[in-house]
């Protein structure tokens, strides 16, 4: 699937699945054993039953309210037990997700138990990684249970695909250690010495830290883990008021929304993560608070994660970059400078000239590739909004703003790449606040007053002349000599014509491919035409035509599988045209350049809107189509 990333364990278990005719629309697992193979099954499982109960007992009650539903299995995927919510054990049982079931992929296809049992490790499968259809709704993590180097057992938390979350496979990971060294040792699970053992064994092993305090919000226990999320020494906590770390205003509102699958974004008073995301459980005895346990994990890992999720990457590189022009050769040779720089890149150029191509090149070759690389059309967000689209907000800044308020596009790119295209486009207002965000390397949320840090590289983009932009007052002189270290101006393909044929040949390989098609390439007389028209919409408009030329073509294509546009008006060795033909290619090239919006073309050629719809249908322009 072009463009997703699918790994490959996931990959090769769907091709098991195919092999093993698995049906992908089955609508639950299947149920091989009836109550007498069910109890026969247990009695000869009973040491690792025995061993799990107290440990999955104590996994659930940590997530219990949660949405999960805890389960144990043998060796040949077969479910032993099940604990969970009502509701989510409902959903479980309609799956055949219970006690009798086999869940090993030959029987049920990709899987997370299946998987565990077939790769020997612990695993997560998230949503559509599933290889039927009525299960990627469930995210799933497993680990397999060993004795004497043998998978005994695997443990496994379910929920609905929306709680995901990177430290649940830790926890599951943790309790199937734990599960080993029951049955190693022998010893009832009841004992409350191997309880409490099993307890720091599972804080200990998940990502995040953990704060624990008595009644009064003192610090009573913490985990190794808190030094990594906090960077202050677990005896520096040991005793102290945990208002030192957080305001009690922040405490309060914690311990009232106390839920263990919320997180709630905090600023830390101490430490060296400022922002975190804290959940709690309040630790109750006969109706008496005694304590709070605080779960805390760093913001940005979070958003790492959403940003994987939602897609923010950047997929491509300079080896993807075509071409063999001098000029534009240049071009990329200043890119690899960029590259290598930490000041910011402007790139300048016509639409479809593939400045965010560019863009995602640099930053995949510089020191921040491992990080985020987010990109913000400043020309489509409304202005009302580009302030907390770039910003964040903080809680009821506004009215429909999100509970616990939401971080922008330069706190998710911390320790990234955010690429702002079509900067040109953005509001004076937004140009102060970004000029104060390259100055003072902070912002600061929509509704918020504390300065938050940012760590973020900028690329800009605009296929204005920000020069005359400057000049005429829209663009801020201050803001374009901070943007305008690195310039790269983008070669349009009419200055590149001995690179056309390289696209032409690519982009008929990758429409053969996607439409099932086999053309074989191009006749001389299209060719030509080609190299004669003017390219207006640069290569976005290239690979329009080829993807149409494709589609209608047979074994090449020729003159008659062209747009219309590229037909008619050829650049190269023409005669000169009559006034009609200069208006209606003028009126073309402003509809390309400004995406076919006809307000904003309307404005570039200084007529009004109904004026160029007329104009439009006099020269027939309205039945072309349309490039990217």
């Amino acid at each position: 699937m072009p463009g997703c990333h699918v790994e490959q364990h996931v990959i090769d278990s769907w091709e098991r699945s195919i092999k093993n005719c698995v049906d992908p629309y089955m609508d639950k697992g299947k149920i091989y054993l009836n109550k007498n193979d069910i109890k026969k099954r247990m009695t000869e499982k009973g040491d690792i039953i025995g061993a799990s109960i107290q440990v999955m007992d104590n996994l659930y009650e940590f997530v219990k309210g949660s949405g999960f539903v805890v389960m144990l299995c043998d060796e040949h995927g077969y479910i032993l037990r099940c604990i969970g919510d009502d509701e989510i054990m409902q959903s479980a049982y309609k799956l055949n997700f219970a006690e009798g079931a086999n869940w090993s992929e030959e029987s049920v296809g990709t899987n997370a138990i299946g998987l565990a049992i077939k790769l020997d490790r612990p695993i997560q499968i998230f949503a559509d990684e599933h290889f039927c259809y009525n299960f990627k709704s469930w995210t799933c993590s497993s680990a397999p249970i060993h004795y004497k180097d043998k998978i005994v057992g695997v443990l496994n938390m379910s929920a609905h695909y929306s709680k995901v979350n990177p430290h649940t496979l830790g926890m599951v990971v943790a309790a199937a250690n734990a599960i080993e060294n029951l049955i190693i040792k022998n010893e009832t699970v009841h004992d409350l010495s191997i309880t409490n053992d099993i307890l720091s064994m599972i804080m200990g092993n998940i990502d995040d830290g953990i704060i624990a305090t008595d009644n009064s919000d003192n610090i009573i226990r913490v985990n190794t883990r808190i030094y990594d999320v906090l960077h202050i020494k677990q005896e520096d906590l040991i005793g102290k008021p945990l208002t030192e770390l957080i305001d009690k205003e922040d405490i309060a509102k914690l311990k009232s929304q106390c839920n263990m699958s919320i997180f709630r974004e905090v600023v830390f008073k101490k430490g060296s993560s400022h922002f975190c995301n804290v959940r709690c459980k309040n630790i109750i005895d006969e109706n008496r608070l005694i304590g709070t346990v605080y779960m805390i994990s760093e913001a940005q890992k979070v958003k790492n994660l959403v940003n994987k999720v939602t897609g923010f990457n950047a997929y491509f590189n300079f080896e993807d970059i075509k071409g063999k022009n001098k000029k534009f050769l240049e071009t990329v040779e200043m890119a690899k400078i960029a590259a290598k720089s930490s000041s910011n890149v402007l790139l300048i150029g016509e639409s479809g000239t593939g400045k965010e191509m560019f863009a995602q090149a640099i930053h995949n070759n510089s020191f921040r590739k491992n990080g985020p690389f987010i990109a913000v059309n400043c020309g489509a967000v409304p202005r009302e909004l580009i302030a907390s689209e770039l910003f964040g907000y903080v809680e009821g800044a506004f009215t429909g703003a999100r509970k616990y308020g939401n971080p922008g596009k330069f706190e998710l790119a911390e320790g990234g790449t955010i690429f702002l295209d079509e900067v040109g486009d953005m509001p004076l207002d937004m140009q102060v606040a970004l000029l104060r965000v390259l100055e003072d390397k902070t912002i600061t949320r929509i509704g918020g007053n504390k300065q938050i840090p940012v760590d973020v590289r900028i690329i800009a983009a605009t296929n204005k002349d920000l020069k005359k932009a400057v000049q005429s007052g829209s663009f801020r002189k201050d803001l374009y000599f901070r943007l305008n270290v690195l310039t790269i101006n983008m070669v349009p393909l009419r200055e590149r014509i001995d690179d056309l044929e390289i696209f032409i040949d690519f982009f008929i390989k990758k429409y053969n491919t996607q439409l099932g098609k086999n053309i074989r390439g191009i006749t001389d007389t299209a060719l030509q035409r080609f190299k004669e028209h003017k390219w207006p919409g640069n290569i976005r408009e290239l690979e329009n035509a080829i993807e149409r030329a494709v589609n209608v073509s047979e074994e090449y294509i020729d003159i008659d599988s062209l747009p219309s546009d590229i037909v008619k008006n050829p650049v190269k060795n023409r005669e000169i045209g009559t006034l009609d033909d200069v208006e209606r290619d003028t009126i073309l090239q402003a509809l390309i350049q400004n995406d076919f919006n006809i307000t904003q073309t309307a404005k570039k050629l200084g007529i009004g809107k109904t004026t160029l719809y007329r104009k439009i249908r006099l020269y027939n322009i309205s039945g072309l189509t349309v490039p990217f």
